[in-house]
């Protein structure tokens, strides 16, 4: 996550020639003045192509954009966004660009008209995705260019995760305005085989679940897994595939430095769901446990993402 709290914050990322863009990203708007009727700069691609600025009060006609997979056109941002919530955006443009620099969080004179957010998963493809791709936030590889997840960013550059090495340059060292504390924001997602502490009789199967694969356990036997960072975001996505057989998953949560363990839902069925996160500015563990309010009921550990 970039974390830009003070006003000279902001990073570019660099990208080649590309015929049509989209740009994706979560963002979290954590300053009033976004919403004053002023000019604040989400994001300025002009050093690549024309009309390419998306600000507080109006959108350049480079760009057509998506908020949380529903469309928005290119009107003012501040009349569709909202203040301290993680959003996901989608901008895409249909028109060739040259190579050069996007900016994030600042025009691209440098250090002009910068707010106070937070900016995670950010990636460019040189191609526009699909209906579903935006609706759905699931996002193919096909076409990559760039990612930024900025979890091994320095002061002044965050890695590249495509594979392509377009390191992009931090300003202002917006990383140290962060909580110091690893986590998952929204943007992140991960299999059932990753990331997760299992105890219990937890079993691998291959079948019609998320990926080709799942951990299960047999109808009334106890076990535990827990994530191996904490998550902050809106939600937690669970995606379990399509196989009928009887589930019932109980999901639970404490938030970090406490103790106890409060019930977040059950996911009772396969295929996409969602549990709300009770605030979306707390750090949460997250585990998974069988429901022991449903004896025969398997439980599934599958593909789990933070919106």
């Amino acid at each position: 996550m970039c974390n830009a709290t003070e006003y000279n914050e902001y990073f570019t990322v660099p990208v080649p020639q590309m015929s049509v863009m989209t740009v994706a990203f979560w963002i979290r708007i954590e300053d009033p003045m976004f919403f004053d009727g002023n000019w604040r700069y989400m994001l300025d691609a002009r050093d690549i192509l024309p009309e390419s600025y998306a600000t507080s009060i109006a959108v350049g006609g480079g760009w057509a954009y998506h908020v949380n997979g529903i469309n928005q056109g290119n009107g003012a941002l501040n009349a569709t966004l909202v203040e301290d919530q993680w959003i996901r955006l989608v901008f895409t443009s249909t028109g060739a660009n040259t190579a050069g620099n996007i900016f994030f969080n600042a025009r691209h004179t440098h250090n002009e008209y910068i707010f106070q957010a937070k900016y995670a998963d950010v990636r460019v493809y040189d191609r526009i995705l699909t209906p579903q791709e935006i609706q759905t936030g699931t996002y193919q590889n096909t076409g990559l260019v760039a990612r930024y997840d900025f979890k091994d960013a320095t002061s002044t550059t965050a890695p590249d995760l495509s594979g392509n090495d377009r390191v992009a340059t931090l300003y202002g060292d917006p990383i140290k305005g962060g909580s110091g504390t690893e986590h998952y924001a929204p943007g992140s997602s991960w299999q059932d085989t990753e990331n997760w502490a299992r105890t219990g009789n937890w079993i691998y199967y291959q079948g019609d679940y998320s990926g080709g694969y799942c951990w299960y356990a047999d109808p009334g036997v106890e076990v535990y897994a827990t994530l191996d960072k904490p998550v902050i975001g809106n939600a937690i996505e669970l995606d379990f595939g399509g196989d009928p057989a009887p589930t019932s998953t109980l999901f639970q949560i404490r938030p970090v430095g406490t103790s106890q363990w409060v019930d977040l839902g059950v996911k009772n069925t396969t295929h996409v769901s969602t549990l709300p996160l009770p605030n979306s500015n707390t750090y949460y563990d997250l585990r998974v446990r069988n429901n022991p309010g449903a004896p025969g009921s398997y439980t599934i550990l599958d593909k789990t993402s933070v919106i």
